[in-house]
């Protein structure tokens, strides 16, 4: 007898959350491909931009309020966001180190809570069809 695939409705595919899904954003029209928050790439990320900020600090140290922003805008720019499509800028390639700033620049805290929204909306992420056998 077959072992039923059990929490079928919670499970992701693993080449949505390996290639991440194209999401538009309503107003701007650019589009970003994404990974699911707290996916393993997004993880390691951190881990690795964490490491970077206590070798930079000396690895002791605490790190301050902005150094966490940094750190935590850098693993969303590796880790999570993966390519764009920016609507004024069709030519620009993605480039990480500019999402970074973007994901720290105090004018963009709208669109940063926007994206982070949005790569927690985990049905984007789920198999075409998760309700079927």
């Amino acid at each position: 007898m077959a072992t039923p695939k059990l929490l079928k409705s919670l499970r992701q595919d693993p080449q949505k959350v390996e290639d991440g899904v194209w999401i538009e954003h309503p107003e701007s029209k650019d589009r970003f491909r994404v990974r699911p928050a707290m996916c393993s790439q997004h993880a390691k990320a951190y881990l690795v931009a964490l490491q970077d900020k206590a070798d930079e600090i000396g690895g002791d140290a605490k790190l301050s309020a902005e150094q966490e922003r940094e750190v935590d805008a850098i693993s969303m720019a590796v880790g999570i966001v993966i390519d764009w499509q920016l609507a004024e800028h069709p030519e620009m390639e993605y480039d990480a180190n500019t999402m970074a700033a973007l994901m720290m620049d105090p004018e963009l805290e709208e669109f940063q809570v926007w994206i982070r929204l949005q790569v927690q909306q985990k049905q984007e992420f789920r198999p075409d069809e998760a309700g079927n056998d």
